[in-house]
């Protein structure tokens, strides 16, 4: 009989001791899950916070290049409203036309201005129509004495002239030297001292243009300020003043 409990007990306390072993192995695999996990959270939430750390800089950077486009669009346009062209702030034009298209169309109406002050029929030569200034019939326009006729259409002049300028520019400039008779051209016979031109610079300003003349006579050479526009359509001159 003491053999038989003596064998139950060994085989309970082998048992027990298993289940313990058993608890104990469960435990430090349950531990060391735990502290996996753990590590894995830890490290999550690291890559999370440089993901959210490299989203803000990815946003600062997108902010710093929109903002250096903004500037260089920015400075483009000032760049282009700075340059000689046709944006006219008050006619509200676009931008076509270069600084020397600007001055050589400004430089030819200088030129025909020049040449009216030495008489209108002058202005023939420098429009390349002065071939024959008298008109066979008359020398005189039969409405106005003052003025001689050519032989020259004044559909001619008038296209002539508006190469440089615009019909409102001609109609204020010159239209009192002029006369259509007929079909033909009359000029106004007056003429007094020259006074040549120069166009040095042009400046763009707020109203049109400003440009910077040499006016050259009999006397010592002299600085002018003419204030002018150009057509928004066609670099033309449609008006000019000293």
């Amino acid at each position: 009989m003491e053999e038989k409990n003596v064998t139950n007990i060994s085989l309970s306390t082998f048992f027990l001791i298993l289940a313990i072993i058993a608890i104990i192995v469960m435990g430090i695999f349950i531990y060391k899950l735990n502290n996996d996990k753990t590590t894995e959270i830890q490290k999550s939430t690291e890559l999370q916070s440089q993901v959210n750390s490299l989203n803000g800089t990815v946003s600062d950077l997108q902010g710093k290049i929109n903002n250096i486009s903004e500037t260089i669009n920015s400075n483009n346009s000032s760049e282009s409203s700075n340059t000689i062209n046709n944006n006219n702030s008050t006619e509200n034009t676009t931008v076509k036309f270069s600084e020397k298209e600007i001055k050589d169309v400004l430089q030819m109406c200088l030129n025909l201005e020049s040449a009216k002050t030495n008489g209108p029929g002058t202005i023939l030569e420098t429009l390349g129509l002065y071939k024959d200034y008298s008109n066979s019939n008359s020398e005189k326009s039969a409405k106005k004495t003052r003025f001689m006729k050519t032989s020259i259409k004044f559909s001619d002049f008038k296209e002539a002239m508006l190469k440089y300028m615009t019909e409102e520019c001609y109609q204020k400039q010159w239209s009192d030297l002029y006369e259509n008779e007929d079909g033909y051209l009359c000029y106004a016979n007056v003429g007094a001292t020259g006074v040549a031109y120069k166009v040095n610079s042009i400046k763009k300003v707020e109203n049109g243009y400003t440009a910077n003349v040499t006016a050259s006579s009999e006397g010592p050479d002299s600085e002018l300020t003419v204030k002018f526009n150009i057509d928004s359509n066609k670099c033309i001159v449609k008006s000019y003043e000293f």
